[in-house]
């Protein structure tokens, strides 16, 4: 799919524009620098995949660490664009899934 492709199902599908979003800001070195701030972890954070992890992205069903995490990040999501940001990827892809889920049989599609 060429660039111009792209851009135009961007356009079109605003679950595929926020992915394309998050693809380049998860290797930001200023947005890496402000979440390696935050003390989430003693180690340092590479991707802002990390962090989705972190907050529980593919991870158990119960995982009070990550909840922690993923409660600290919504908290500071109030005031920081940044972390509205990861609370949003972190949230998005399993409403999606339930959506398509949900979605089937009522002629309903989502791409992600």
């Amino acid at each position: 799919m060429s660039t111009h492709q792209r851009a135009n199902n961007n356009q079109s599908n605003p679950a595929a524009a926020l992915q394309a979003e998050w693809q380049r800001l998860s290797h930001c070195p200023g947005a890496l620098k402000k979440v390696n701030a935050w003390g989430l972890t003693s180690r340092t954070i590479w991707s802002l995949d990390e962090v989705l992890r972190l907050a529980g992205f593919q991870g158990g069903k119960c995982d009070p660490v990550a909840d922690q995490v993923l409660a600290s990040i919504v908290r500071r999501a109030a005031a920081d664009d940044l972390a509205a940001r990861i609370v949003l990827q972190r949230v998005l892809p399993p409403m999606l899934a339930i959506a398509r889920r949900r979605g089937l049989g009522h002629g309903a599609t989502f791409d992600y």
